[in-house]
């Protein structure tokens, strides 16, 4: 039998994971043309369907399992902190998730994170019970490890441009090719300033991601090209700058440029960074191999496999016990004799397969550092 295969990330898994958790009654999942898809069928294909996971997603993984097993370790981490006395408070829940906010509309003019969370199928709920799990074993490990907060302060200090972004522009641009019909017909619109509108940026570009966005760019200041950095930055708002040459990848386009507005450095103070702080000292240990690091971990993730874990589903039990399996294959089941010297692989209890955090990303991440998605 074929199987899909598609590619989550832990936060749309246990978004799905979460949606199947709640409102398991009677009714219809969903209806198509009046006919009915039930909850049943909906777990049975997604138990059937292949996603990829792994440090570089290349690990084909049943979606079921992956659920399953993401479900359980969001369980048995949260039981770990609670027990530990060091369970996330709502203000750092709030925090890390107005720091991922933040991050992306700051990064990113014109989008919210509430859009993008619900692109990806879940809500500002849903996430912060996911971040939830996600700072609880950050907090354990940051106990066992008896990492304090000057660790955490000075880590921060140490790599500020992590926890902002740098003074940057927001730009409208038209790419097109020189001497070409695209050329001429931008030459003839642009000629008037008020005609660099979003919908002629659409029309006019040939870069397709240009097309879209309208033209719209954010560049940090050091991403522009160099033969136009000083023209643009002392350029003032709403000035149109063009026709000129503009690298692409295989060659130079012809560009028109309108300064929107200058973005000034954005830095996110120290107290509202310490949830993602921690996670990055936590992070860094796991990097350095560091040995006690390694030992809790594999303790705490034998507390995993050790749980009692009781379901109504046959095909869940096996999908359990096939998990397990896994980890005494890998000798996760044992507790360490002596630390290992280097760090295991990534992975988690609250992600699929291993302990690390994940950095500041998935949804609330920026889709890359601004400048990332200019024509190069």
């Amino acid at each position: 039998m074929n199987l899909n295969r598609i590619s989550w990330s832990g936060l749309s898994a246990l978004a799905v994971a979460s949606a199947l958790t709640a409102g398991c009654g009677e009714k219809p999942f969903a209806k198509v043309n009046g006919q009915v898809i039930t909850k049943d069928e909906y777990i049975s294909a997604l138990e059937q369907t292949l996603a990829v996971a792994g440090p570089n997603g290349a690990v084909p993984v049943p979606a079921g399992r992956l659920v399953l097993e993401q479900l359980i370790g969001r369980k048995i981490i949260l039981a770990e902190a609670a027990a530990q006395g060091v369970v996330p408070s709502d203000d750092d829940v709030n925090k890390a998730f107005m720091y991922r906010k933040d991050m992306l509309e700051q990064s990113q003019p014109g989008k919210t994170f509430e859009e993008e969370l619900q692109k990806q199928g879940t809500t500002p709920e849903v996430f912060k019970d996911n971040l939830r799990a996600e700072l609880a074993e950050v907090a354990v490990l940051i106990k066992q490890l008896n990492v304090g907060n000057d660790k955490v302060t000075q880590y921060y200090n140490d790599h500020k441009d992590e926890f902002g972004l740098p003074a940057r522009v927001q730009l409208r641009l038209v790419l097109v090719g020189a001497n070409t019909p695209q050329f001429a017909e931008a030459q003839k619109k642009l000629s008037d300033p008020k005609n660099f509108t979003e919908q002629a940026a659409r029309e006019l570009n040939i870069i397709p991601q240009l097309k879209v966005s309208g033209g719209l760019q954010v560049l940090a200041n050091s991403a522009l090209p160099p033969s136009l950095k000083d023209k643009i930055q002392q350029a003032a708002p709403g000035t149109v700058i063009g026709p000129v040459d503009w690298p692409i990848q295989g060659g130079i386009a012809k560009a028109w440029v309108k300064v929107d507005k200058k973005l000034p450095q954005y830095n996110v103070p120290v107290e509202s960074a310490a949830p993602i702080a921690r996670q990055r000292v936590i992070l860094q240990l796991q990097a350095t191999g560091d040995p006690k690091f390694n030992q809790i971990r594999n303790e705490i993730i034998k507390k995993k496999f050790d749980a009692t874990v009781e379901t109504s589903s046959p095909v869940q039990e096996t999908i359990w016990k096939a998990v397990k399996q896994s980890a005494q294959d890998a000798g996760l089941d044992k507790p360490p004799v002596t630390p290992p010297a280097a760090p295991a692989a990534p992975g988690g209890l609250t992600a699929a397969g291993g302990m690390a955090p994940a950095p500041a990303g998935g949804a609330g991440a920026p889709a890359g550092k601004p400048g990332a998605a200019a024509p190069k």
